[in-house]
């Protein structure tokens, strides 16, 4: 959700201040287009490193569970 509300920040400055200082040609076209692209790439960057927060949350536990059998393994065996 923030990414989305972040990029339709970005569109405002990039639309409106941007595009018409550096890209006439580009300001003159539709805006609604462009700014609904940015709110697209936004949600689409938001869920992306929602996955990839996600995905290693879930790695480090599992990293962790491995490293506590390996230890209650290693543990139970006898010394010498």
């Amino acid at each position: 959700m923030w990414s989305t509300a972040a990029a339709a920040t970005v569109a405002v400055l990039d639309l409106r201040i941007i595009a018409s200082l550096l890209f006439p040609a580009i300001a003159t076209l539709s805006s609604w287009p462009q700014f609904a692209d940015h709110l697209m790439w936004g949600a689409c960057l938001g869920g992306t490193l929602h996955w990839l927060v996600r995905r290693r949350a879930i790695e480090e536990r599992r990293n962790q569970a491995a490293k506590i059998r390996f230890r209650r393994a290693h543990h139970a065996l006898p010394h010498r």
